[in-house]
């Protein structure tokens, strides 16, 4: 009995170190998008309006109805949707053909 115990306890640590793995490959991209050049170019001409020669900046903005229990997960699909639309095109058919890395 003692040892079913161990055992169920075992399998629900092994259960919670998958979901942590994947919540922090998740992360990981997340991060590798904010650091990257593409994320800094885009954030210099959302927020101080600067722009490469020849280029004009225009930002239309989404607007988020936020709801108590899902603005969490919502802001999370929101960023992602993001991060997948700011990727070259070429990217962008990749990950929708093959899935992300």
């Amino acid at each position: 009995m003692k040892d079913a115990k161990i055992d169920l306890q075992i399998r629900r640590f092994e259960a919670e170190n998958t979901k942590i793995s994947l919540e922090n490959k998740e992360l990981l991209h997340d991060l590798r998008y904010l650091e990257s050049p593409q994320y800094r170019d885009k954030w210099a001409k959302e927020n101080k309006g600067l722009a490469q020669p020849g280029e004009k900046v225009l930002i239309v903005e989404e607007h988020i109805i936020q709801k108590d229990i899902f603005s969490n997960i919502e802001n999370k699909a929101l960023l992602k949707k993001q991060i997948m639309l700011s990727k070259p095109n070429r990217e962008q058919w990749k990950i929708f053909f093959f899935g992300e890395n």
